[in-house]
């Protein structure tokens, strides 16, 4: 046999691997011996900036917390630098601002408080130089000329059409200020061009970019030859523009109607963390959206945790779903799992335009490091692109804007009057699918609904009808059009209420009403007892609990926030099989 020289190892062929952990910039240096081959020697390497703690620093290069606070954080943390700002350097930091001044606390100090003549002296008695005698006379022939001044100006009109602006003498009092708003407001034109010429390009610059969705998308699995998550339906073309977005790293703002397919982003998004060992955030408004979501993603991808006010299960998981409260709370405390997290995925982001709740999506928009991308999923924003504008501009990167008007399942406005045996198995449809409104529809409605009155009633009775309706009313009427929907096979319904006690008012309503099949009763028996199996004994005979089981027999459920907890996520597990016929949840009126 032929001996095989092989020439010696040079520095070029070191058993060494370079392992990147996650998204924060932190490599970790992994050593392969060759067998029959002697270790090289290891080289000592001084890391700067090992002082950077939590405590002390906004840097992700900082050293990590201890594990009790790698989920949470600590409120005495510092948070990670929010992406759009710089960190300044420790030389920055000392050199002094143009604004800065140099304030001499012996001799400059303010003995005069703004908006007043008169100040404290704070000089010694001894030093104190003895004042002039004031002059009676000095004083009145002052006031003389001050007046003389006044009405030489009120004869002079004109002097005020002069492009000159008088000096102004400095002064501390707020009545000798007078003058300021006249010769701001006559010069606020020449600030605001001076302002608009001195603009940067980092301030001209378009960060929110449309993308075309009518072209049709050819070269899709060309560009992805490998995608990380595989579906078993052709993606529309929003779907495909969107995801070849997400390979490149980029944001997205998608906004589709209801039932269009914008979780198949979130989808992809979650299985491309995966893929790259990174971690990603699902976030929503509400809780029962946030169990929903987790079920979902439990089911096909695995590794999905929840975080919420309830409950926390699986925090290590790599996709977390969680309320937009819980992020802002992780990122004002300096949570680890911002230094992995690749992707944070908002849904419906149009909550930001609440009054109240709004503030929590702008500050987690703010407060996101450079690092991580988002993705805006919305069905309700008709000003996407000026959006886009103000995330993009404040993050300082770039937002790709993808829309699409098709709804696929179709909307229609029905009116429905049941105030007479004519009218109680009728729907007026008012608004089509295509969004035009049927004044057909209309009239038939309006002369339905004065059916219910005599004609002896029409001519001489009150003009004005009372909107107020009786209990009594409510619920034949409740009773009336739930059994017309119900012969129609167009449950299950969602009703909504603007007050809880009249969701338990409307469920009380509808006593005599039973809605399931006996298989039915009984796969939702088998449900909730296995379900509220792991309370106590005393706790399963709680009245609410008897009350809802009684409901969910007959197909009927009430969902707000006096519910219990566990109560509601077995409602919401029975509704999305479809066991639930009646859903009477709660909706504030300010969502309308």
């Amino acid at each position: 046999m032929e001996r095989t020289n092989v020439p010696p190892v040079g520095p070029m062929d070191l058993p060494l691997s370079l392992l990147e952990m996650g998204c924060s910039g932190r490599f970790e240096l992994i050593t392969h011996p060759t067998p029959g081959q002697p270790m090289p020697p290891l080289t000592t390497v001084l890391l700067e900036n090992t002082d950077l703690s939590a405590k002390n620093s906004l840097s992700l290069q900082r050293q990590p917390g201890p594990p009790s606070e790698s989920l949470r954080g600590s409120n005495t943390s510092y948070p990670f630098l929010p992406g759009g700002m710089e960190e300044l350097t420790l030389d920055q930091i000392k050199k002094k601002s143009d604004l800065e001044e140099d304030i001499d606390f012996e001799n400059d100090l303010l003995k005069v408080a703004p908006g007043l003549k008169n100040g404290m002296d704070f000089t010694e008695k001894d030093a104190k130089i003895a004042k002039p005698e004031v002059n009676l006379m000095s004083l009145l022939t002052t006031y003389d000329g001050i007046s003389d001044f006044h009405r030489d100006v009120e004869e002079k009109e004109e002097v005020k059409d002069t492009k000159e602006a008088p000096t102004l003498p400095r002064t501390n009092s707020l009545e000798d200020l007078g003058i300021k708003d006249a010769v701001s407001s006559s010069t606020s034109s020449e600030k605001g061009k001076a302002e608009k010429s001195k603009e940067t390009p980092e301030e001209k610059k378009k960060w929110a970019i449309p993308v075309n969705i009518s072209a049709p998308c050819d070269d899709f699995y060309k560009r992805i030859p490998n995608p990380a998550f595989k579906w078993p339906f052709e993606l529309d073309v929003f779907q495909k523009q969107a995801i070849l977005r997400l390979e490149a790293h980029d944001s997205v703002f998608v906004a589709a109607h209801t039932s269009a397919g914008k979780t198949v982003v979130a989808e992809y998004a979650i299985a491309l963390s995966q893929k790259h060992m990174t971690r990603t955030i699902y976030t929503s408004p509400i809780k029962a959206l946030s169990n929903q979501k987790f079920r979902d993603f439990k089911t096909t991808f695995g590794d999905v945790g929840l975080l919420t006010g309830d409950v926390q299960l699986s925090p290590e998981s790599s996709c977390l779903i969680m309320t937009t409260e819980i992020l802002r709370s992780m990122l004002y405390n300096g949570s680890e799992v911002i230094r992995d997290l690749e992707w944070v995925i908002f849904d419906e982001v149009h909550y930001i335009n609440d009054a109240e709740r709004g503030v929590v999506w702008e500050e987690v928009l703010i407060m996101l490091p450079d690092h991580v991308s988002i993705i805006l999923l919305s069905a309700t924003v008709p000003n996407a692109l000026e959006f886009s504008e103000w995330i993009g501009r404040i993050k300082k990167r770039h937002i790709y804007v993808i829309s699409t008007l098709k709804r696929p399942v179709p909307l229609e406005h029905h009116l429905y009057t049941g105030n007479s045996t004519k009218t109680q198995k009728e729907l007026f449809l008012l608004l089509d699918a295509t969004g035009n409104f049927l004044t057909k529809g209309y009239y038939a409605a309006v002369d339905a609904k004065k059916e219910r009155t005599s004609k002896h009633a029409q001519s001489f009775g009150t003009k004005g009808s009372n909107q107020n309706t009786t209990a009594s009313q409510d619920r034949s009427v409740w009773l009336t059009l739930l059994h017309f929907l119900s012969q129609r096979q167009q449950t299950p319904v969602v009703a909504f209420t603007f007050s809880r006690t009249r969701c338990d008012e409307n469920a009380r309503s509808l006593e005599s009403m039973d809605l399931t099949t006996s298989i039915e009763k009984a796969e939702i028996h088998s449900f909730f007892q296995k379900s509220l199996s792991r309370l106590r004994g005393g706790d399963r005979q709680l009245p609410q609990i008897l009350l809802m089981r009684d409901l969910l027999k007959r197909g009927i459920a009430v969902h707000h926030s006096g519910i219990l907890p566990i109560l509601k996520e077995v409602i919401e597990m029975l509704f999305s099989r479809g066991l639930v016929k009646v859903l009477l949840p709660q909706r504030r009126l300010r969502w309308e």
